[in-house]
This record gives structure tokens, C-alpha cells and sequence, in this order.
């Protein structure tokens, strides 16, 4: 599972899109279509918004075209036609048909984000940073739908990599309505990624997640978050934090990865707590026996207590499978510990090499090559194979095993996606130690335990 990403929030917006005449945010207005003109557009509207209302797209796109060949300007049927591919997953007809429905009312906030929506999902993230930025702008609007456009406007702008808009567009956010989760989350979140060595910017974020979590106490980003600021100050304990966390993840499909940031931290304390460390990876194999760096991790632990045969079976489940292009560093370590443990410990010629050279295919310039090199070509000799031995490049600190990825110091915060945590892989150190980073809500889909929340159309 990659690392844990950084809480950032990334969410589209959540306002309603109008149904029939002006828009609604709530069911379906009354409407007595008894009394309306058989034939007329606002009849013909009404009758699609009753399908649309029900689920029935198709139903209510052969209405809303009908109601245009009577009027072919009325807004309504347009901005509902538009909806109902939107809903049917049609991102082409829904733009052209809010795109019409805009000609009609340039200045309507829920066609401008639904279009900015689209853009998002496209990965057109300057338009949608434009659409969300204009309806946030549009006066009269109720406070929590402005605050809305801003959050999706500040999720755009933090994929197009502009962060210091990012951070004034939740502020904006913010400004407008104090209590809001995302531009709390997805500001703590952008300031803990930005400033891991700026007091200043650590304490602002801490002050930003921690006003998540008391006005969302249930979602599980902001927390581990928090965790994170409070490993990287030692403002307070973070076992506090991952015990909230737990609590909030219980029952659902994302405890494992809330496991999974207590059992990387509990290896990363200083002095590590290894035996609490193997029970929470213990828990998590239980549920999930492949769980992503788990096997690798418990494997290295048991390694290291010279327990070889209960190694042996987490770091070859590490391993197994199709070797990715970009394996994460506790697969490597994991490589390098069975080229080990088959020459010493569970002498396996074959198997040795095997592993020594899928550990250096990714690492020829490591400090511990060296002497995997050394255990290769005596294996090798023996066996008449031919191995790789070009020389390795200087031996620099830079060299040496690093996780691609790794954080300084406690971990780096990484962005991440939707209304809901999500949870990116943390890497372990040539040692095993696996990393941290904060978690992002962020737009396109939701996930298991990101930080940033993503925009959401209006209905």
C-alpha cells in the first residue's frame, strides 16, 4: 500500500444541482404538474425532473429534449439535461449541455462548479481551478456553498503545484466558514508537507488538524496527521493520536492501514518498540495476509532475533509475485535478508543468487553490495553462473541503501485523494524502519484513509 499520503484535502464541491426552475437543496420542490399546460416546457421539465428524481436518466433526457424543441433557451431543462449525463457518466454531453445552460446564466455558481467538476475529473486542473475560483467569486451565495468552491478551487490549485494559492484559496475557505473540515484537514495537511522544519508552519498545522479532528472526530487522516506533527515536536504523544484513530477505523475496511502508520511509527521510536510493533503487523497479516510491507517488515524483525525459519516465510511472501519495476524498500530488504539467510543460515545456492541479484538490480551502487557481491560470485563460482559485477559507483551517504521516498527525519506528508482517508505505503530504511507521511484529502476518488477531500458536483 504505498505510504500513508498526507492529509490534504482535495474534495469537489457538495452543493445541489438545480432540478426544476430555480435550484432546490433539498427533495424535489412541489410541484402540481396537473395544473401545468400539457405540452409546455415547464410541464416537460417537470416530468424529467420526476425520472431524474427516480434514477431514470434516459427517461429524463428524452423529457428534457423535448421540453427544448418548445424552448430551446430554457435554463432549467439545459442545466438537468446536463445533470443526467453527469449522472450516466457521459462527461462530454454533460459539459456541452452545462455548457449551453451557462450561455443562458453566465452566473450561475452550481453550473460553474459541475463544470469545474468535470474539468477536475479530466485532469484539467487549471479550468477547474478557473470554474471553482468564478462561482466562488458570484455574490448572494450562501456562506457554506462559497466555502465549498474555494476548498475545490484550493484541491485544483495543489495539483497544478501552486501552493501558495492553494494555501490563500483555503484560507478563503476558511474565512467563509470556520468550521470546515476539509480546509481545516487539507490546510494542516499542505503546511505539514511544506514546512517540516519551520516551527512556525508545524504549529499553524497542528492548530488546523486538531480542529478537524474535534469537528470530525470519526475520520481517521486528520489524526494520523496529527501523529505525525506531534512524533516530528514532541508537542504531545502520538499514541494518543493513533489510539483515536484506531477507534475511529474500527470496523471499517481502512483499519489496516491505521495499523499499519502505529506499527511504522512504533519501529521508528527511539528506542523502537519492536515487540508492540510485531503485534500490530501480526494483526494486520491476520486479516490480510498480503498486506503491502507488512510480511517484509515482521520478517526483518524476526530476522533479527535470529528466529530464520519464521523469517524466511514473511520475506519470501514479501517477495513473491511479479517483481515491480519500483519496489518499495522493504521488498529490497527483504531481498537482501533471504541472499543472507540462504548462504549463512539455510545454505540455498540458488536461491541466494536469486535474491542477491534482485537486490542488486535496483541497488549496484549500495554500500551493502558489497558484500552481497562477495556472497554472488563465491555462489556463483561454485555453481558456474555469471553474475553482474560491474563496480559499483563511490560509496557516498547518498549511496547508501536510502528509500526512495523517505522522508526526513519523521516522515514527509504526500499528497493524497477524496472525502474519505487515504492511505499511501510508508518505505522502511535499509534497516527495516519504515517512514511516514502525512495524508491528503484530495479530488478524483475516494480512499481508505486519505487527507485531502476531493470536489463534489452539485445536485
Amino acid at each position: 500500500m504505498g505510504r500513508f499520503r498526507p492529509v490534504l484535502s482535495t474534495a469537489l464541491c457538495a452543493a445541489l444541482l438545480a432540478l426544476a426552475g430555480p435550484l432546490v437543496t433539498g427533495p424535489l420542490a412541489a410541484i402540481d404538474l396537473s395544473e401545468l399546460e400539457d405540452g409546455s416546457v415547464t410541464k416537460l421539465t417537470g416530468l424529467g425532473n420526476v425520472e431524474l428524481a427516480q434514477g431514470r436518466y434516459e427517461s429524463a433526457i428524452a423529457r428534457y429534449q423535448q421540453a427544448l424543441e418548445v424552448d430551446r433557451t430554457y435554463f432549467t431543462a439545459l442545466y438537468n439535461l446536463g445533470l443526467a449525463y453527469h449522472q450516466l457518466g457521459q462527461p462530454d454531453k454533460a459539459t456541452q449541455w452545462y455548457t449551453e445552460a451557462l450561455r443562458i446564466r453566465p452566473d450561475h455558481p452550481e453550473v460553474l462548479c459541475n463544470l469545474g467538476v468535470l474539468a477536475f475529473q479530466a485532469a484539467d486542473f487549471r479550468t477547474a481551478a478557473d470554474r471553482f475560483t468564478a462561482a466562488a467569486r458570484l455574490p448572494g451565495q450562501a456562506p457554506q456553498d462559497v466555502a465549498d468552491f474555494w476548498f475545490n478551487a484550493g484541491s485544483a490549485l495543489e495539483r497544478l503545484g501552486d501552493l501558495p494559492a492553494t494555501e490563500r484559496a483555503y484560507e478563503e475557505c476558511l474565512a467563509t466558514d470556520g468550521r470546515h473540515y476539509g480546509g481545516h484537514y487539507n490546510l494542516g495537511t499542505l503546511l505539514l508537507t511544506t514546512g517540516a522544519s519551520d516551527p512556525a508552519k508545524l504549529r499553524a498545522a497542528q492548530s488546523h488538524l486538531t480542529t478537524a479532528t474535534t469537528i470530525s472526530p470519526n475520520r481517521v487522516e486528520a489524526w494520523l496527521n496529527l501523529a505525525l506533527i506531534h512524533e516530528r515536536t514532541d508537542a504531545a504523544d502520538p499514541e494518543a493520536d493513533y489510539d483515536a484513530a484506531l477507534k475511529a477505523a474500527e470496523g471499517t475496511a481502512g483499519i489496516n492501514q491505521v495499523r499499519w502508520q502505529r506499527a511504522s511509527w512504533l519501529d521508528r521510536k527511539q528506542p523502537p518498540q519492536k515487540v508492540a510493533m510485531r503485534e500490530e503487523l501480526r494483526r494486520i497479516l491476520a486479516s490480510d495476509p498480503a498486506y503491502p510491507n507488512a510480511n517484509g517488515l515482521l520478517g526483518a524483525y524476526l530476522y533479527d532475533i535470529a528466529d530464520f525459519a519464521g523469517a524466511v516465510t514473511h520475506l519470501s511472501r514479501e517477495v513473491e509475485g511479479t517483481e515491480p519495476s519500483d519496489p518499495s524498500a522493504i521488498r529490497l530488504e527483504s531481498h537482501f535478508l533471504l541472499a543472507v539467510i540462504y548462504t549463512d543460515h539455510q545454505p540455498d545456492p540458488v536461491k541466494a543468487l536469486e535474491h542477491a541479484q534482485a537486490y542488486y538490480k535496483h541497488r549496484p551502487d549500495a554500500a551493502k553490495i558489497h558484500e552481497l557481491r562477495r556472497r554472488a560470485l563465491r555462489l556463483s563460482g561454485a555453481m558456474g553462473v555469471a553474475v553482474a559485477t560491474s563496480k559499483p559507483a563511490k560509496d557516498t551517504p547518498e549511496g547508501k541503501d536510502k528509500p526512495e521516498g523517505e522522508a526526513p527525519a519523521a516522515g514527509q506528508p504526500a499528497h493524497g485523494s477524496v472525502s474519505t482517508p487515504h492511505a499511501s505505503d510508508a518505505s522502511a530504511s535499509t534497516s527495516s524502519h519504515a517512514s511516514a507521511a502525512p495524508a491528503h484529502e484530495s479530488a478524483a476518488t475516494p480512499a481508505a484513509a486519505s487527507a485531502h477531500t476531493a470536489p463534489a458536483a452539485h445536485h
